[in-house]
């Protein structure tokens, strides 16, 4: 499926879109985070990760996910991808002016998206996240594990502009109107400037992209052709990865 880009905040768009091939991944592990030149490179910008998912170890490019809860500074939970630049994406020559072959991925969530409970366990009691806990709750992390390893199961890649429709139900299945992804240049925490690339020693350059959770109307707008009108309503109405769970489409019911 290809869909036509347009321009924004982020200038010229990518023009790839595609369905997103069903993968199970599973994150059995999770604990603090380990040291590595992503999260050092995004802790200005991000916060700090207190938490890391890891997946299984095996297959490639294997894309951890990193959790900043939520502060004073920063009143969200953002999570990020860790592992994805491992190696590079299959990136036509064409397209290698403006996709680096390097990303990871990072997406915002509410404040009280993976509440804090009381571990029964603790001596003395303290308070903790479980971001998995909840089948209602976990699917956003696991899905940014996922979209980080399509690229490399699919011989593909990601770049801002694309467009990616997931055949998973959990989104629906709680209550919440989205049915894929739209890859923005990542935002700092005030949305006010573009997360500047991780260049590492050699030269090879890590873009970092936002997730940006989009309406079924959305998607159809880009099958359509009319991607470039919904980039700049989705500029104009300030939608970014923040996920927003009750965020009305910004393509009206009547153009659909």
């Amino acid at each position: 499926m290809v869909c036509a880009g347009g321009s924004g905040r982020s200038g010229a768009r990518g023009s790839d879109a595609r369905n997103l091939i069903s993968v199970v991944i599973d994150l059995p592990d999770h604990g603090r985070p380990l040291g590595s030149d992503v999260s050092d490179h995004l802790a200005p910008y991000l916060g700090r990760a207190e938490h890391t998912l890891r997946t299984a170890p095996g297959g490639p490019a294997p894309s951890d996910v990193n959790i900043v809860w939520p502060s004073a500074e920063r009143p969200w939970t953002t999570a990020y991808t860790v592992g994805a630049s491992s190696r590079p994406m299959t990136v036509p020559p064409e397209k290698r002016s403006h996709c680096s072959p390097y990303v990871e991925l990072l997406l915002r969530l509410p404040p009280s998206w993976a509440p804090e409970q009381v571990c029964p366990f603790c001596d003395p009691p303290r308070s903790e996240r479980h971001p998995l806990a909840d089948p209602r709750t976990a699917w956003p992390f696991e899905w940014l594990a996922q979209l980080a390893r399509v690229p490399h199961l699919e011989r593909s890649f990601l770049g801002p502009g694309h467009v990616v429709e997931y055949a998973d139900e959990a989104p629906r299945e709680h209550g919440l109107p989205f049915s894929g992804f739209y890859f923005d240049p990542g935002w700092d925490e005030a949305g006010d400037r573009a997360i500047p690339p991780l260049v590492r020693q050699g030269g090879a350059r890590v873009e970092f992209l936002g997730v940006v959770p989009l309406h079924a109307a959305e998607l159809r707008a880009f099958r359509d052709g009319r991607g470039a009108d919904v980039v700049r309503r989705l500029d104009a109405t300030r939608v970014t990865d923040l996920l927003v769970p009750d965020r009305p489409s910004c393509v009206p019911a009547r153009e659909v």
